[in-house]
């Protein structure tokens, strides 16, 4: 499986936090700024359909960046750490 980070674009990002945990509730993290790290076994295409973001007339969601996430490096708490290494394929 891979991680993904999804960047809600938008103000009220409610309807996508609200889906995202509906598929992934146990594979998801919030992050403080409202972007999520998620586990997903698919590409960035159908996590976007999977979602609604894309795949739809107009998104029911509100719009999102959904990014693969390759490689990880910086400075965070420790929680986000221990959830990517936990769920990194």
């Amino acid at each position: 499986m891979a991680v993904f980070m999804i960047v809600p674009i938008g103000a009220d990002a409610s309807k996508l936090d609200a889906k995202i945990l509906e598929h992934f509730a146990a594979d998801s993290l919030k992050l403080p700024r409202g972007e999520w790290l998620v586990k997903f076994m698919g590409t960035t295409q159908e996590l976007s359909t999977l979602l609604t973001i894309t795949g739809t007339p107009n998104s029911e969601v509100g719009n999102a960046v959904v990014i693969a996430v390759g490689s990880y490096f910086g400075f965070a708490p420790t929680n986000v750490w221990e959830w990517i290494k936990s769920r990194w394929a």
